[in-house]
């Protein structure tokens, strides 16, 4: 697959990642000096409503960023979840994430998921008064490059119309479903090149991202339909996001095998993955760099 960049190196820290794994978990001190804004991504807020019913929430429903919250506030480390409407397309967004950044009372690290990359990366831009603040950006499985499935569902009539529709009754827009299309994410990072390359000589940013392969005989995503079809185009990937559109151009990438879109944030009913012990890891990585 040709990269939507060309410009920007990046430096892959994978090893790192993988190797101090144990050490960098006990690394929690300094964060205690910084106010964590965990941005979830795409239909997020739905995804966090049905966990308020008692039967979803006890099957691991809702659970979004969950467990990440849950380890900062036992270690005292002051983190919120913020409650974006995360249908609505980047512009809207942008300025919400702008107003929890300007209300942290110390400075910032952000842990975005998915379109909350997108969104976080246009409020940086849009506000570049907010560098100052932003210490550090944790990306999990950013959509910055875009995700085919926007492109299939946008392209076709029906789907789209569908997915319009959708998204209206759920407080978006369908233009938020543009926002994540392959073509419009290239259009968007080669427009801000210059200022996406400026910010991180201030602020160092972590792209993690991830893909799932095929297990023979063995259901191993509930994302098997979106990530087979992109493999079959030749796309490594997460089952929604290509992983070599998950890295944010100039940034430090970690990226590692068998973990599909949600696991990062919420679990699994056919795999373990431990959200804590990555957090942990790619938090102390980040502070080495701040």
């Amino acid at each position: 697959m040709t990269p939507i960049y060309s410009q920007a190196q990046e430096e892959n820290l994978s090893a790192e990642y993988r190797e101090g794994f144990s050490a960098y978990a006990r690394n929690v001190l300094r964060l205690k000096h910084f106010d964590i804004i965990l941005v979830p991504g795409f239909l997020s807020d739905t995804v966090i409503a049905t966990g308020r019913h008692p039967l979803l929430n006890r099957l691991g429903l809702g659970h979004y960023f969950d467990d990440q919250l849950r380890w900062f506030h036992e270690n005292k480390v002051h983190a919120i979840r913020t409650k974006i409407e995360s249908e609505e397309i980047p512009d809207v967004n942008a300025q919400f994430i702008r107003g929890q950044i300007e209300k942290a009372k110390r400075p910032v690290i952000l842990i975005t998921h998915s379109k909350g990359s997108v969104d976080a990366l246009h409020s940086l831009i849009q506000y570049p008064e907010l560098q100052k603040k932003v210490k550090g950006w944790i990306s999990l499985q950013g959509g910055f490059g875009g995700s085919p499935v926007a492109d299939w569902i946008d392209d076709s009539a029906c789907l789209g119309k569908c997915a319009g529709w959708l998204l209206k009754r759920m407080g978006g827009t369908r233009e938020s479903l543009k926002s994540l299309r392959e073509s419009d994410s290239k259009v968007y990072l080669q427009a801000n090149a210059d200022e996406i390359a400026s910010f991180q000589k201030r602020i160092p940013v972590i792209s993690f991202g991830s893909w799932i392969d095929r297990q023979p005989w063995r259901l191993n995503t509930l994302l098997f339909l979106t990530r087979n079809a992109m493999l079959e185009d030749g796309i490594k990937n997460d089952g929604l996001v290509p992983v070599s559109n998950t890295v944010l151009p100039g940034s430090k990438i970690v990226q590692i095998p068998d973990v599909d879109h949600a696991d990062p944030v919420m679990k699994s009913w056919v795999r373990h993955f431990d959200r804590v012990k990555m957090t942990q890891a790619l938090c102390s990585m980040l502070l080495k760099r701040i």
